[in-house]
């Protein structure tokens, strides 16, 4: 998960993650307005 206005900040989440903005949640986790996520599953 990044918040909205970082992502914009680092110009990608690669660059995001160098700047240790990106957070690693678990499945309880309430989205908020501004996140930006990722869901990770398995089939």
């Amino acid at each position: 998960m990044i918040k909205y206005d970082k992502l914009l900040e680092y110009k990608n989440v690669a660059e995001a993650r160098k700047h240790a903005a990106v957070q690693l949640e678990g499945k309880n986790y309430i989205v908020r307005d501004g996140d930006c996520i990722t869901v990770l599953f398995n089939v």
